[in-house]
């Protein structure tokens, strides 16, 4: 059994009961030979529909007994997702009903999936943090920036018609207020926003032009309202908020100035570097108090800082954080296990690409969450665009090919899970009476 290849003994199995296999071809004699009336001289052969019924499923099991010996070892460059992935299958190859997808596929189907959240969580987050980028690059270059100073030149405000109805028509648009980026997914004002995106009205709101700030300021006046409800305000209720998304009132005296250089004042712009500075350089100042010293209240500067900085954060963005580092040491995983990197590129081409763009992009998100500046959200960008651009070229074949493919795939899987619950205890056909 240790000298088997397990997929050797899948594939067998699958040239048997597989589509156009050997079940297949023996039902199309059987037909062929009773409508012709000649169904007696295939009888030799008859017993050969049992055994390729029963063969199959004996040979995926003893594909699965032998993985399972090899199941907890890591083969020689083989990535981490790929190790995790295939005992997944290992164990779901047991559950009455896919016994007959068998276990390789089930493989390949997990491996499929996986790569495919994860381009979507990848794709999902790049598109989200450019758009909002360019809504505060934009709205800020309007108010001081290149735009504005388009709007001021001495060219548009010279003497003509023409110029002059476009320099009324701009200056009548408000300036409005000066933008600072957020880390990404820790506001719950605007995770709540996201709620409404199914709404027909918001949907139709979305598409004027230039109104995404005036949402997101809606959004914010809304959630100020309701923190200054009398029973949101209560000592108790006013804590439990700050612990989910984070104290703005912390944010407020230790985050500084954000990169558009205006004071902090919500939990999400606040970089949490800065503020466990700030809390920890204040403590170490109140320490050298003479008052302090003598009354025995020093605190280490260190714990304050950290304090500070988690309670400014709150949880929903520390579940992120933790996410992310999670999430970057096992795509670091990866790419360290796949060896030299010449090697590697050479063995997979683009996909070693976007492997590596992976765990640039899972950095750089994570630092985003802890310190949201142009330089770390910009770096999300980037590195999620190059993983998009590496997975393109990685599966441009396939994606010529389509949804047809997929289709097939879906429909003889389909087949078998039926065929697999028809066969097992999950058929009440198949159940045997007490008595």
């Amino acid at each position: 059994m240790r000298n088997v290849n397990p997929d050797d003994l899948d594939q067998l199995a699958k040239l048997m009961d597989g589509k156009g296999g050997l079940a297949d071809k023996l039902d199309e004699a059987f037909t062929r030979a009773s409508t012709l009336g000649v169904s007696d001289k295939l009888g030799p052969i008859k017993p050969m529909r049992t055994w390729v019924t029963t063969t199959p499923p004996d040979l995926r099991k003893r594909a699965t007994l032998v993985r399972g010996e090899q199941l907890f070892e890591r083969g020689h460059r083989e990535t981490y997702s790929d190790w995790l992935a295939r005992i997944e299958a290992y164990y779901l190859a047991k559950v009455p009903g896919l016994k007959e997808i068998g276990e390789k596929d089930l493989e390949k189907f997990i491996k499929g999936v996986t790569e495919l959240a994860g381009a979507a969580r990848i794709g999902g987050w790049t598109m989200a943090t450019s758009l909002i980028m360019g809504n505060v690059y934009l709205k800020n270059s309007w108010h001081s920036g290149l735009l504005r100073a388009a709007v001021a030149s001495e060219w548009l405000n010279k003497s003509g018609t023409f110029r002059g109805f476009v320099a009324a028509g701009l200056g009548r648009i408000s300036r409005g207020e000066l933008r600072s980026l957020t880390a990404p997914g820790s506001w719950l004002p605007g995770k709540l926003g996201g709620l409404f995106a199914r709404s027909t009205l918001y949907q139709r709101a979305s598409r004027i032009p230039f109104s995404a700030g005036y949402r997101a300021d809606l959004l914010g006046r809304g959630w100020d309202g309701f923190r200054a409800l009398p029973g949101v305000r209560a000592p108790l209720v006013a804590r439990g908020i700050d612990f989910v998304v984070g104290s703005d009132a912390l944010a407020a005296r230790y985050g500084g100035y954000t990169h558009s250089g205006v004071s902090v004042t919500r939990a999400g712009q606040a970089s949490l570097i800065r503020v466990g500075r700030s809390a920890a350089y204040f403590q170490k100042l109140s320490n050298a108090r003479p008052s302090v010293i003598a009354a025995g209240k020093t605190a280490s500067p260190f714990l304050k800082g950290l304090g500070a900085a988690g309670k400014t954060a709150g949880g929903i963005r520390l579940l992120g954080i933790g996410g992310g580092v999670l999430s970057t040491g096992v795509s670091a995983a990866n790419v360290w296990a796949q060896g030299n990197p010449v090697e590697a590129f050479k063995k997979k081409g683009a996909g070693y690409v976007a492997d590596v763009a992976e765990v640039g992009f899972n950095a750089s998100l994570t630092a985003a969450m802890v310190a949201p500046n142009p330089f770390t959200i910009g770096a999300t960008v980037v590195t999620g665009a190059i993983y998009g651009g590496a997975k393109v070229v990685e599966h441009w074949d396939d994606i010529k090919e389509g949804a047809g493919k997929a289709k097939d795939w879906t429909v003889d899987k389909a087949k078998d899970l039926g065929k697999g619950i028809a066969k097992s205890k999950l058929n009440p056909m198949n159940w045997k009476a007490p008595w």
